[in-house]
């Protein structure tokens, strides 16, 4: 798993890297809705398990230590939305380890995509989406612990959507997906004032896909 410098890790940096993945975004969303093959369905429900893996690094001047630079590694996971048209409205969760459980992420998220066919068959897929909302994360598993573990961090979160998908048959899939986001956090251990009470940065996640979907075209 990469490894950045959080020392060489700038606000500035930060902030060019979050422009220029906005900025393909939107371009690459603004073509791929002008083109004939770009396609919509009118409403599908859908869901998928994921596994792979995720970091994140928080801003340098940030004055408490990241979320995802405390939970990160391997991770499995899931996800379950709804799609009208181009909108899409989702829930994600994610169990991360490594010898052990580590902590969790649940993002409730909105936003838009497109996708379009990759080979002239039609058996392949490619999907570009941006995505805002809330999310909330855990220092233990929210699943498998006992008592359910207290929310560690709570924040905005915004990210770009890269995922290719081979079609098996009419209602599932197997592919990639990519994450790469922006958060905004607060810790909920902290006063809201007090100056060490939040943290941002970016973070990726990566990994392989199933999907099955249902819904009318």
């Amino acid at each position: 798993m990469p490894i950045l410098d959080a020392k060489r890790w700038s606000w500035e940096d930060e902030a060019a890297m979050a422009r220029r993945a906005l900025v393909l975004a939107l371009v690459a969303f603004g073509w791929l809705c002008a083109e004939r093959s770009a396609r919509a369905g009118i409403f599908e429900v859908y869901g998928q398990v994921n596994a792979g893996g995720g970091f994140g690094r928080g801003n340098a001047a940030a004055p408490s230590k990241d979320f995802f630079e405390a939970v990160q590694g391997a991770a499995v996971g899931g996800e379950l939305g709804i799609e009208v048209m181009f909108i899409d409205l989702f829930v994600d969760h994610d169990e991360f380890f490594t010898d052990r459980i580590k902590g969790s992420w649940t993002q409730f998220m909105i936003g838009f995509d497109a996708d379009f066919p990759m080979d002239d068959e039609h058996t392949t897929q490619g999907t570009v989406g941006v995505d805002a909302g809330l999310g909330v994360g855990t220092l233990q598993s929210s699943l498998f612990s006992e008592p359910p573990p207290p929310i560690s961090r709570k924040g905005a979160t915004a990210e770009l959507r890269l995922q290719g998908d081979r079609l098996l048959g009419k209602y599932a899939a197997i592919g990639l997906d990519l994450r790469l986001g922006w958060h905004y956090l607060f810790d909920q251990d902290k006063a809201i004032n007090a100056p060490d009470a939040f943290s941002q940065g970016i973070h990726l996640f990566g990994g392989l896909a199933f999907k099955v979907h249902f819904g009318i075209n």
